[in-house]
């Protein structure tokens, strides 16, 4: 939608523009109206734009949050990084102390997603001190991203225990609209842990909950961990279909993550049907993307599974170059 076709819909629905009552309405639409939510935030910085004064600048950066949130959701993690940079710079800490922990759960899933696990976790830890003074029912939204963001630096960082226990802590706090992610982190920590069982219950919760709050967001990452559980459990069929859902929703959202999990994720079921030539295809176009757009976090288990199936076609020589890039990824994945 063009630029004057979004302002034309947003004052038709509210006249009066104010970028303030704009900025609360994108972020409280977010998970569930998309572009509505993208419209409203668009609007709010233009508006926010052309006024003076703090007022004005806070509502800039309230806007960005916004646009940050989304471009991070959709996988474009540089344009990410870049709205909460400018975010920052309208939020000062002191008076905005909610917000800007927002921005940096926000800042820990990029540095996670492109393998810096230390810069994630001092953003976590930035976030969680902002919020020490204030009250659970105020800080939940916020802290409860924070902590999801902290479960998956220490999954990914070996600390499966730990990332049990800020799982559960950050399901006490969780909202209603975050469920979904919850049980999505859930399935996926208990996924890396090998219980298929209590895997596929949290995947399930999270495919029915995104499904009934009309929460297009999760509901692809719901449908790939889905996936990625009857893969484990050996039921290819079934995985094929909850991966073609999740590519469905991500494609209509233009979400290249969840394209390149469910690119590696289809290879997995091809493996598992002996189907190599089908693999290597599908981990080729999931490697493309994953290196285009820095998915660090990514990169490392496609190339484990490209050597398996090069070893697999008796191609030796490149399934020990694969493993020397999985070696290489993960000694670039710097821990704190």
């Amino acid at each position: 939608m063009s630029m004057p076709a979004i302002r034309k819909k947003v004052h038709s629905e509210l006249p009066s523009g104010d970028p303030a009552l704009l900025n609360r309405i994108a972020w409280a639409r977010r998970w569930v109206e998309r572009d509505s939510s993208l419209e409203y935030a668009t609007e709010a910085q233009l508006k926010a734009k052309a006024g003076s004064g703090k007022r004005s600048r806070a509502e800039q950066g309230l806007a960005l949050r916004t646009l940050a949130w989304h471009a991070l959701w959709t996988g474009h993690m540089d344009t990410a990084m870049q709205h909460c940079l400018k975010a920052e710079g309208y939020l000062p800490e002191s008076q905005h102390r909610d917000a800007r922990a927002g921005i940096y759960a926000l800042l820990a899933v990029v540095h996670y997603t492109r393998g810096r696990l230390d810069l994630a976790t001092c953003a976590v830890d930035r976030g969680l001190w902002l919020l020490k003074d204030m009250t659970d029912g105020e800080a939940a939204p916020a802290q409860t991203s924070l902590l999801l963001a902290r479960a998956t630096v220490q999954r990914l960082g070996g600390e499966r225990a730990r990332a049990g226990i800020t799982l559960s802590r950050a399901r006490e706090l969780a909202p209603e609209e975050h469920m979904p992610l919850v049980e999505y982190c859930t399935a996926r920590w208990l996924l890396s842990d090998g219980d298929m069982v209590k895997a596929a219950d949290h995947a399930a919760r999270s495919v029915d909950l995104a499904s009934r709050d009309g929460n297009g967001v999760m509901l692809s990452y719901a449908h790939a961990v889905q996936a990625s559980v009857h893969t484990a459990e050996g039921h290819p069929y079934e995985a094929r279909l909850s991966f073609a859902q999740a590519r469905k929703l991500g494609k209509a959202a233009g979400d290249l993550f969840i394209d390149c999990i469910v690119h590696t994720g289809l290879a997995s079921v091809a493996r598992s049907e002996k189907n190599t030539d089908e693999a290597q295809t599908l981990l080729r176009e999931a490697a493309r993307i994953a290196k285009r757009e820095n998915y660090a976090v990514l990169r490392k288990g496609i190339a484990l599974d490209m050597a398996e199936c090069f070893e697999t076609a008796g191609d030796y020589k490149a399934a020990l170059e694969q493993h020397k890039l999985a070696w290489r990824l993960q000694d670039d994945m710097r821990m704190r």
